[in-house]
């Protein structure tokens, strides 16, 4: 499970602004002979997606994972040849796209 800290906006600036705490909860099934790694690129993975598909209801979004070589992974321009983490990288770069900030740490 990845918490995250999404801020949220209203249209009217004057009436504030808030955060907003939610947990996504959701299960994935798992391949066997699969790395732990391989699990936590995909729960991220789900996340992002999930993310992209409400980006309407925030503007920044802080994801929290216990995993830094999958951070490092997702963030690193070096070539990667693992589709989630591919993937990942594209989801990312679409919601960079629609001006939203993401910090997965």
């Amino acid at each position: 499970m990845y918490a995250m800290y999404i801020q949220s906006y209203h249209k009217d600036m004057s009436e504030g602004s808030g955060f907003i705490l939610v947990f996504f909860s959701f299960y994935a099934s798992t391949v066997k002979n699969r790395k732990a790694f391989d699990g936590e690129v995909e729960a991220l993975r789900i996340t992002l997606k999930q993310l992209s598909i409400l980006h309407y209801k925030f503007e920044n979004a802080v994801l929290l994972s216990d995993s830094r070589a999958t951070i490092q992974a997702i963030g690193s321009p070096e070539k990667n040849s693992i589709l989630s983490v591919l993937l990942c990288r594209e989801i990312f770069r679409c919601l960079l796209k629609k001006n939203k900030k993401i910090l997965v740490q």
